[in-house]
């Protein structure tokens, strides 16, 4: 899925192809390695998300950091031409070919009590995967929507926010964390990418948000607690 676009002219995506299969350093077995298209529609998404954090144990317990996302590294060579896909259920879209990898947010910490005085931390959002994948030029996409031709996108996971302290014992607001980063991402096609509201390919590596704040109040923080810092994108 991708966010959508202000409508523009179709755009054209002619990239260079590599072809040898060959995983780089640092690819683990069963981290995406040769993955294949899942047909949504007519259109190829290739998507791995985090394993969901461990929920925060107990009162004022820490809520678990998200899981990175898998490592994509693929390469689409049948002859054809995918379509994008419209969710008729919401405004929700699918490029025709749509790669992405996320990692799954950090879980919230849990409030203090009289016994318990501290609120818990947020976990860390987990980082997203790498993406190194190849299409062969005989493949191409054609987009009717605001879906771009061709979407890869690595996402880190959502900061998890710190919970407030007892009011009765005037316990501290638990930390708040950052989103994970995103991977790096490469992309070499040597087909025709084309979208008439959106772009011809949108590659991005995004940071996740970092958690909010705890609205809550105590002693040393009388305005509610700071929010984590966003996650850092990395090269495309």
């Amino acid at each position: 899925m991708q966010p959508a676009f202000p409508p523009a002219r179709a755009a054209l995506a002619c990239l260079l192809m590599t072809s040898a299969l060959v995983a780089p350093a640092g690819f683990a077995a069963g981290q995406g390695i040769g993955a294949t298209c899942v047909m949504t529609g007519d259109a190829c998404a290739i998507s791995f998300t985090g394993a969901p954090a461990t929920g925060a144990d107990g009162t004022g317990g820490a809520g678990g950091s998200g899981n990175a996302g898998a490592n994509i590294f693929t390469s689409i060579a049948t002859a054809t031409t995918y379509n994008d896909y419209v969710d008729p259920t919401g405004p929700s879209y699918v490029s025709p070919v749509n790669v992405t990898t996320s990692g799954s947010n950090g879980a919230n910490g849990n409030s203090g009590d009289v016994d318990h005085e501290n609120g818990g931390a947020g976990g860390a959002g987990g980082a997203g995967g790498y993406i190194d994948m190849s299409v062969s030029p005989a493949v191409s996409g054609a987009s009717s929507s605001v879906a771009s031709g061709l979407t890869a996108f690595s996402m880190g996971g959502v900061g998890g926010s710190g919970a407030g302290g007892s009011s009765v014992e005037d316990g501290n607001i638990g930390v708040t964390s950052a989103g994970g980063d995103g991977g790096d991402v490469s992309v070499t096609a040597g087909g025709s990418f084309t979208s008439a509201y959106g772009r011809g390919a949108d590659i991005r590596s995004i940071g996740g948000t970092g958690g909010a704040g705890p609205w809550e109040t105590s002693a040393g923080y009388p305005n509610g607690g700071d929010g984590g810092a966003g996650g850092n994108g990395e090269a495309t």
